[in-house]
């Protein structure tokens, strides 16, 4: 997978777990992450729109369920997506 930022998942991941009772030190550690990014935009993707006319925009939907469920298990999803509008 070229140009993928496989450097951060795991890093990323881990955050975002911390987003409930999150403490300095995980806000100093996103601060980190995005510093890490600042420092080698070189090595992410870039889209280009097919119109330019059409700018691209991210696009991000999630969704949770605490003990809804029968089986006591919270359900988390989410939608990530690049589009134009």
């Amino acid at each position: 997978m070229p140009n993928s930022r496989l450097d951060i998942i795991t890093s990323v991941s881990y955050a975002s777990t911390k987003n409930i009772n999150s403490t300095t030190d995980d806000y100093r550690n996103l601060l980190s992450i995005a510093s890490h990014l600042k420092q080698t935009q070189e090595n992410g993707l870039i889209f280009y729109p097919g119109d330019p006319s059409k700018p691209l925009m991210l696009t991000a939907y999630v969704g949770a369920s605490y003990m809804y469920h029968i089986d006591a298990q919270s359900h988390t999803g989410y939608k990530i997506g690049i589009n134009t509008y």
